[in-house]
């Protein structure tokens, strides 16, 4: 993002769709290529592939990446070592509190959560080099609500992707390659409608886009309230693609959004905190949805 920003400077909604399209296709296809090396060579391979992939982006990083210069005098911020820990140990807390509802409420799990999310606050707030500024996401109030918004997102995003084969293979009782195929679906329209977004952003502002996500996410939800053990194939198909559509809008939506509010020189710490949303969402959703393995 901080390359984008600062080495583009016409057309940037464009630059971040194009970059949005390849990291949205790379985890929307995902599960599909998984489930085909698994039907193909089991398990070990999902692993496996991984490491010429990231060979090639070392490769590719050493060869393309601009020599852009950092500014000749820049103070050297501590690193916030407390912080960080106190940031892990909240979010540590929070999970284990959240997966003791299954059983019972942990009160004392509760209390000590609660606890470690004051220290941090308290402690973040009054430190000059803070891990995670929360004074600066009070006074911009309009990217901190982007950040929680884009935590709902994916909560619904990766209950999709993560919940959708679990509920192949278990109600339909379908293989890893046909999973993999149905899956293709939502990666498919993904791709299709984020550069469609790029030139609508750039045309009208992010808003428009971000709307629109908002009505396919929520009739894309709808839709899956009508999948029953006798649902087809083809109609589980059908109903895919209206999420995937909702991830190509939302995620450049929510993206170009974010960077209208935040400055240049802030771009580095924005992009970290968007990402660390998606996994904020992420995390969220496993507590939420609990062991799908689970008979």
């Amino acid at each position: 993002m901080g390359i984008i920003r600062g080495v583009i400077t016409a057309r940037q909604a464009w630059a971040l769709g194009i970059l949005s399209v390849f990291s949205s296709t790379s985890a929307a296809f995902g599960p599909s290529v998984g489930s085909f090396l698994i039907h193909f060579g089991d398990w070990p391979a999902i692993f496996l592939i991984n490491f010429p992939l990231i060979l090639l982006s070392f490769l590719l990083a050493l060869k393309f990446s601009p020599d852009d210069r950092a500014p000749a005098i820049k103070p050297v911020a501590r690193l916030d070592l407390l912080g960080i820990g106190l940031f892990m140990a909240t979010i540590i807390g929070w999970m284990l509190f959240f997966l003791s509802l299954e059983r019972t409420v942990s009160g004392w799990k509760f209390l000590l959560s609660l606890i470690l999310t004051v220290l941090f606050y308290r402690y973040e707030s009054r430190r000059q080099d803070p891990f995670l500024n929360m004074q600066a996401l009070g006074r911009n109030l309009n990217a901190t609500l982007i950040y929680v918004q884009f935590i709902l997102v994916n909560i619904i995003f990766y209950s999709v992707f993560f919940g959708i084969p679990s509920y192949l293979q278990r109600v339909h009782h379908l293989d890893a390659k046909t999973i993999g195929v149905v899956m293709l679906s939502i990666a498919g329209f993904g791709v299709i409608v984020a550069p469609l977004t790029c030139r609508w952003v750039d045309r009208s502002g992010s808003k428009p886009a971000l709307l629109t996500g908002a009505i396919a996410l929520l009739s894309g939800s709808l839709l899956l309230l009508t999948l029953q053990p006798t649902s087809s194939v083809k109609w589980i198909f059908f109903v895919l693609p209206v999420l995937g559509c909702s991830n190509g809008f939302n995620n450049l939506g929510l993206q170009t959004a974010l960077y209208f509010f935040v400055p240049p020189e802030e771009t580095g710490t924005a992009s970290g905190l968007f990402m660390t949303s998606c996994y904020i969402g992420t995390i969220l959703y496993i507590l939420l949805a609990g062991d799908p393995l689970r008979s």
